[in-house]
């Protein structure tokens, strides 16, 4: 959270979460529910993960854009 304050007080705007698979951390919900509420939030994922249930789940977490790769080899 403290990476978090610190966009924040540099006026972003907007926080982008990519790399990996963010939506294989334990914890992302509840950084998306912080950061929700100083900035936009979009995430970048394979779409694996994304379910009804999770897709609700983002909404409520205050995760505004969501981008799906659909780069399969």
């Amino acid at each position: 959270c403290k990476i978090i304050d610190q966009l924040y007080e540099a006026n972003t705007f907007i926080l982008g979460f990519s790399g990996g698979e963010p939506l294989l951390r334990k914890d992302i919900f509840e950084i998306f529910q912080y950061a929700s509420k100083k900035m936009n939030i979009a995430l970048a994922t394979n779409g694996i993960f994304i379910t009804p249930q999770i897709a609700e789940k983002l909404k409520d977490a205050g995760v505004g854009y969501v981008q799906i790769s659909n780069d399969y080899n």
